[in-house]
């Protein structure tokens, strides 16, 4: 499975990094307003491990992932993968 870090995951790893004005750029060059959410960015992202922040950050932007479990359902639509669930199933498995 293919895997690309969402909005959420994208403003989370971005936050505190010089990728972040970029990033914030894109955002705000859509239509909608932004939302509080800004003002929660760093303290989403205190509550992901530096070790687990480090190791997302080391991710290439596309990324394939090929021990996944599979679900009862067929999904029509691409699956959306939480990259910090993706940092926590890594620790499980060390």
């Amino acid at each position: 499975m293919q895997v690309i870090p969402g909005n959420t995951d994208r403003y989370l790893l971005d936050w505190g990094t010089p990728r972040w004005l970029h990033t914030l750029w894109m955002r705000l060059r859509r239509s909608d307003p932004a939302g509080g959410w800004l003002d929660e960015m760093a303290a989403g992202q205190a509550l992901i491990p530096p070790a687990d922040l480090a190791w997302l950050r080391s991710l290439p932007e596309e990324f394939l992932v090929t021990d996944v479990c599979g679900c009862a359902v067929a999904c029509p639509e691409p699956m959306e993968l939480d990259l910090a669930e993706v940092a926590h199933l890594r620790r499980q498995r060390v």
